[in-house]
């Protein structure tokens, strides 16, 4: 076999695991146009089946017929008309499976719609189609400088040992996968640019970069892959002396190209430059970027989700050393492209499996990840770790589709007790609230402390909210009336060592949940203030109707430090909140002291 036959044979391999990975998930009924991917989409039956680039009066209609799985947010009034949020460079992307798509419903007479399973079957195709593209032309450019098996192990890596499993499989539509298939070729591009200096390859170049710019518009930052690697490559005076031209026919092709998003944005908002974002506070900081949590942290650290990675920037000062001319151009471009996404105001771009955006950096990292095999290619111990990051990866991403591992929220406490499982454990998630634990609590015996359970007297003495629900007295917490009657406790030397040792207690409640209309943040919860000299000096509180089946009586609970500020005379307050539209009954409140077992 040739080498020329690995850039067919190993795009389809990992193409066809990705196909198959997202068939499983996914079918036999595909859902896949939802949430931000509507947004991208929307564009395709704007234009070529409803012909409304205007108002986008359609999208009621789809919102009406198809679950989308949140409200019409993906477009916005402007005054004048309405318009996606989203540029139209993932549209431009799957235009030629939607037309066949419209095609197939035309001639067999299915729903012509846009989102009917015709068109949701060649969506899911158009991902396994850029999937196929971009790691073809990762290899067509790599074969120049890794050798057949170390040129196997990096693309294989980067499909199986990083998030971007994720985004060509399970969270289809969402743009980072086509970003990097993007990069991809443009890594080529360049490269026989800077060798051959022929205009067809600056045309081509100019196509792909602003391709890049209509997806996410701060992909403008690409510019410098094929101007550094031709500057380092060709001589700097000699490159712009020579190819000024083709520079400037870049720079022509490039507003061809972006000048449709232009002209929607003014025809349909007054401007021609819109940014929806800024409508709804979202920004970018640039001054302070937030690089340690974007890379390290247990949230949505890049490094803690695709550990594979830090051998790849390990790995730049062999590029440096082996491949001077693709090294500035690389560092140049990651420099950039980490401060721009974690500059932005929500660094960590909602639920996710790491940090999303790190995807379109994989192209990048391809060759000094290649390079890092190649020059421990006879040290086992490096392709053993290598394999077991991407194992580790495989693990993490199969936690994340089975929601063992949540879309966002995730800290130190609940990425520990979370490591490892492959069945969901729902009452895990309440470490996602608290900023401790304690290490082993089943060794822990709970001494209980103070108890308030409502009974029959109190139903018998006719409060309103005191009634009885399934067989249990209660204490109903309707939507308006936050906060019922709370279990006081007075810390006494008899109940509490006060000796300097580290004393915790657990909180635990017997409650129903009725209604399912909460959201993350206005949600109810069971919580927790110690009180000392008139000042709380710790609250704590977990947000229960994340574990606890709706409409059936439950127990929840949680573990927490008493502060060192207590003392005898002081006491704490454990009570249920309660601002959401949800109405939530009340049996019984219990505090234990944490005693370890003989």
């Amino acid at each position: 076999m040739t080498r020329n036959h690995d850039t067919w044979l190993i795009p389809t391999l990992i193409a066809g695991f990705m196909a198959l990975c997202a068939w499983l998930i996914h079918f036999p009924n595909p859902n896949l146009i939802t949430f931000d991917v509507y947004g991208y989409y929307v564009y395709l039956p704007a234009s070529f089946t409803f012909h409304d680039l205007g108002q986008f009066g359609f999208v009621d209609a789809h919102f009406a017929s198809y679950d989308l799985l949140s409200g019409p947010y993906q477009v916005v009034e402007t005054g004048i008309n309405r318009i996606p949020i989203y540029t139209m460079g993932l549209a431009l992307l799957v235009a030629p499976f939607y037309l066949l798509a419209d095609l197939i419903a035309l001639a067999g007479g299915l729903p012509r719609d846009g989102l009917s399973p015709v068109y949701q079957v060649m969506f899911w195709l158009s991902s396994v189609a850029w999937c196929w593209i971009g790691f073809h032309f990762l290899a067509r450019w790599l074969r120049k400088y890794l050798d057949r098996r170390v040129l196997w192990l990096t693309l294989v890596s980067i499909a199986l040992g990083t998030n971007y499993l994720i985004y060509a499989s399970h969270e289809l539509g969402l743009t980072h996968a086509y970003v990097f298939s993007l990069y991809a070729i443009l890594f080529y591009l360049s490269d026989r640019w800077a060798e051959t200096g022929k205009l067809k390859w600056s045309l081509w170049i100019a196509g792909v970069i602003s391709l890049l710019c209509l997806v996410r518009p701060t992909e403008l930052i690409s510019v410098v892959i094929p101007v550094g690697y031709g500057i380092l490559k060709v001589g700097m005076k000699p490159f712009f002396r020579e190819r000024w031209k083709q520079l400037f026919a870049i720079g022509c092709v490039g507003i061809i190209f972006i000048l449709p998003q232009l002209i929607l944005w003014k025809l349909n908002t007054g401007h021609w430059i819109f940014n929806a974002y800024m409508a709804q506070g979202h920004r970018f900081d640039f001054f302070q970027p937030h690089l340690v949590d974007g890379l390290f942290s247990y949230r949505k650290g890049w490094l803690v989700y695709t550990p594979l990675m830090m051998l790849a920037l390990a790995s730049l000062f062999q590029l440096f050393r082996r491949q001077r001319s693709w090294f500035w151009p690389v560092l140049i471009y990651l420099l950039l492209h980490i401060w721009i996404t974690f500059s932005w105001g929500m660094w960590w771009y909602a639920s996710s499996f790491g940090s999303r955006p790190m995807v379109h950096a994989y192209a990048a990292l391809a060759l000094p990840l290649g390079l890092c095999y190649t020059q421990f290619r006879k040290k086992p111990l490096i392709f053993g770790i290598a394999g077991l990051l991407v194992a580790l990866n495989l693990l993490q991403s199969f936690q994340y589709i089975q929601k063992i591992l949540p879309g966002d929220g995730i800290n130190r406490i609940f990425y520990w007790k979370s490591f490892g499982k492959l069945t969901r454990d729902p009452s895990l998630i309440k470490y996602v609230d608290l900023e401790r634990a304690l290490p082993g609590l089943g060794k822990y015996d709970r001494i209980p402390l103070a108890s308030l359970e409502h009974t029959n007297a109190e139903l018998e003495a006719g409060d309103r909210f005191i009634v009885q629900k399934q067989g249990l007295v209660s204490e109903m917490l309707p939507p308006g009336r936050e906060f019922g009657e709370a279990l006081v406790h007075p810390f006494e030397k008899g109940n509490l060592n006060f000796n300097g040792k580290e004393e915790w207690l657990y909180v635990e409640a017997h409650l129903l949940r009725e209604g399912d209309a909460f959201n993350a943040w206005d949600i109810a919860q069971l919580g927790i203030s110690f009180h000392s000299d008139g000042k709380v000096v710790l609250s704590d509180g977990i947000r229960f109707p994340f574990h606890l089946e709706d409409g059936a009586w439950g127990t929840t609970g949680f573990e927490i430090p008493v502060p060192k500020e207590v003392k005898p005379g002081d006491f704490v307050k454990v009570y249920i909140w309660n601002p959401s539209p949800d109405t939530i009954y009340v049996h019984r409140l219990s505090l234990f002291r944490l005693v370890k077992k003989r």
